[in-house]
């Protein structure tokens, strides 16, 4: 699960029982920093999911139309992808991608390659600003290990967001290595 994802799941929850809820209370709740919370809960609000008060401290409530929906919520990014993929499959998966055969095909050829790399792929670190699809790459780049049959179509694809990690290193480390 996304860490927007998450925080939308915690305002939905604490929004049963308190109107009042502010970025402060969502990362105190989820774990994360403040700053964190404040730019998913603004991805949000973009997106229409959410709304903000004009008081201080800015306070957040899940749109009136969106209160129905609560459990099925999911991004409109995360439903395009799911839309795209089925299609894609029957031919190269990263034709998806925007820049696939242009500015991307360079990344796009070396993802390839490290899935190819015998005998079973190398590992892959996805770095960038945030808001750049990272998540539908590593998405794209699971389907190509799949349809390649680099792994199994039951192989799950764990998706990490360090930015939820940041105020504790140990817990990221714990999350990549295991724990004792």
């Amino acid at each position: 699960m996304e860490a927007k994802d998450r925080v939308y799941q915690a305002l939905c929850r604490m929004s049963k029982s308190d109107c009042q809820i502010t970025a402060a209370a969502l990362a105190e709740e989820l774990n994360l920093s403040r700053q964190v919370v404040s730019h998913y809960l603004n991805r949000l609000l973009e997106e229409g999911c959410v709304e903000k008060t004009l008081t201080r401290p800015v306070c957040w409530n899940i749109r009136k139309q969106q209160r129905e929906n609560v459990q099925g919520s999911v991004s409109e990014e995360r439903k395009e992808i799911e839309e795209v993929l089925p299609e894609v499959r029957r031919e190269d998966v990263f034709d998806a991608m925007i820049g696939a055969d242009g500015s991307q095909k360079n990344v796009i050829e070396r993802c390839k390659a490290a899935v190819s790399y015998p005998p079973d792929g190398l590992p892959i670190l996805i770095t960038g600003e945030s808001g750049v699809g990272k998540s539908f790459l590593a998405r794209l780049i699971h389907q190509y290990a799949v349809s390649s049959a680099v792994i199994s179509e039951s192989a799950p694809l764990v998706v990490l967001n360090c930015a939820d990690y940041a105020n504790n290193p140990e817990l990221l480390s714990a999350a990549l290595l295991g724990h004792l």
